[in-house]
């Protein structure tokens, strides 16, 4: 990945952690290398597999890439 695209994805992320649902798994892997394991990016690692888990086993694993309980991912998303 060029040196100037890393730098465009640490800045995105310092101005909105939420564009890591728009990258791929490469610029997450980058990205979670350069600014450490933030929980906007586990999760958005997380949902990146969701294809491959049902909705439960989906809900678990989004509540351990971010800290929190299942409910809490019901009721706040």
């Amino acid at each position: 990945m060029a040196t100037r695209k890393q730098a465009e994805l640490v800045h995105r992320f310092n101005i909105d952690p939420g564009s890591v649902y728009d990258m791929t798994q490469e610029e997450l892997e980058f990205l979670q290398m350069e600014v450490g394991e933030r929980e906007h990016i586990l999760d958005a690692l997380v949902k990146l597999g969701a294809s491959s888990m049902t909705e439960e086993q989906l809900l678990y694993a989004r509540a351990a890439a971010l800290g929190c309980s299942v409910q809490d991912i019901i009721d706040f998303g």
